[in-house]
């Protein structure tokens, strides 16, 4: 992105959030280890705080963040893609591979199978066509 151009205004609210949801994490978890305090009331609002600053700020922390965290993540894609060419590539020759012998074996099944066959009239196996006796059973044809 040039620097002319401007980031939409949601990038900023995602920030924010963030930023607020880091802050609401950090009170959660003073309120956690601190303690709630020895009354019901202290126990209440340590508790909400708690919830609020765990659950919802860490909430807020994904979200606020989001952006790059995608941003990361396409990097990373982009960085195992690269360091793994070699090996895509030497897949994809192997697959074109299979496939190339499988395409063979299926066509020369179908030509096989296209041609008129001669069986022997005393054993019933395949012989040649112009055969006059059977390799099987010495029977002539």
């Amino acid at each position: 992105m040039s620097n002319n151009e401007k980031k939409p205004l949601h990038f900023l609210v995602f920030k924010i959030l963030g930023i607020l949801g880091i802050i609401a994490a950090i009170i959660g978890i003073i309120f956690t280890v601190k303690g709630f305090g020895e009354d019901g009331k202290t126990f209440m609002t340590g508790g909400f705080l708690t919830c609020f600053g765990l659950f919802f700020g860490l909430s807020f922390l994904i979200f606020g963040f989001r952006p790059e965290i995608a941003r990361l993540s396409a990097k990373s894609a982009k960085y195992i893609q690269r360091e793994t060419k070699e090996d895509l590539s030497e897949i994809a020759q192997t697959n074109a591979d299979i496939t190339s012998g499988a395409v063979k074996t299926t066509a020369s099944a179908i030509r096989d199978g296209l041609r008129p066959k001669k069986f022997c009239k005393t054993c019933g196996m395949e012989i040649d066509e112009d055969s006059a006796f059977c390799k099987n059973c010495g029977g002539k044809q």
